[in-house]
């Protein structure tokens, strides 16, 4: 598996992260910075990973993430 595109939101606190597994699936993650931990974790009913391509990885994962359908990116 490899990171194909990472996006992230204006506050530089949430990411999301499309890759592409090694049976040429995609799939991407939503991630969440935290302060405390001085790291990302992911947050985990965001993983889809069954996609034919990189537009389709994205246009589903604008879909289910608010804060990239608002255009709240980078």
């Amino acid at each position: 598996m490899h990171i194909v595109k990472t996006i992230h939101n204006r506050e530089n606190n949430r990411k999301v992260e499309v890759f592409q597994k090694d049976d040429g699936a995609f799939g991407f993650q939503e991630w969440k910075w935290i302060n405390e931990e001085n790291c990302w974790v992911p947050l985990p009913k965001q993983i889809i990973s069954v996609i034919d391509t990189m537009q389709h990885a994205l246009d589903e994962a604008e879909e289910r993430i608010p804060w990239l359908r608002e255009g709240n990116v980078q």
